[in-house]
């Protein structure tokens, strides 16, 4: 009986979390197309876009406060993180790596997946999150363990509102069709 109950509780886990796949289908016919890569890290994900006309890429990140910059990654205070967080953070990497040389994150990514994207979006898309960091007041602060530097955020991070809604948005103002419930990292990309 414990080792059926056992199974059953696995086997709602399992559909819970195969439930909670984020669907993504690219923009079919893309007039001026740029590569921009999804990054999964297995525990966030975000996107890798290049920074037009700078031969260099920018990853923008969103997190609590204490996890991202602090590195405090502990089972209490990821737990904290996830339900109770008091501060976010969000966060802007680059990588220095010249075009068509796909971008080698440090720490390295679990799964990367190139696909393109208009031009024009991409320019929309870079304003606004540049906008979003530079309008913080600060301080910044370099995380040194992923090379990210990070600033106090508006926006309340919570299990239910992670890098991953941020990386399903930010799909969305690319011209991707994205649907699901981005609670993890397990976005799966279908060609247009």
């Amino acid at each position: 009986m414990v080792l059926i109950a056992k199974r059953s509780i696995c086997a709602c886990i399992c559909l819970l979390i195969s439930g909670c796949m984020t669907h993504v289908v690219p923009e079919r016919r893309v007039s001026a197309p740029v590569t921009v890569y999804y990054a999964d890290y297995g525990v966030h994900s975000s996107l890798i876009l290049p920074e037009l006309g700078k031969g260099r890429y920018v990853e923008y990140v969103f997190g609590d406060y204490g996890f991202s910059v602090d590195n405090k990654t502990d089972p209490f205070h990821t737990l904290v993180a996830l339900f109770a967080s008091g501060k976010s953070a969000f966060g802007r990497r680059e990588h220095f790596l010249p075009p068509p040389v796909s971008p080698s994150p440090d720490p390295p990514a679990h799964k990367m997946i190139a696909f393109d994207v208009d031009r024009l979006k991409l320019a929309t898309l870079l304003v606004a999150l540049d906008a979003r960091f530079r309008s913080s007041p600060g301080p910044v602060r370099r995380n040194a363990w992923n090379n990210v530097d990070y600033v106090p955020d508006d926006e309340h991070y919570s299990v239910f509102h992670s890098c991953n809604n941020l990386t399903l948005d930010n799909l969305r103002a690319l011209g991707c069709t994205a649907w699901g419930i981005p609670i993890i990292p397990n976005f799966t990309f279908s060609k247009p």
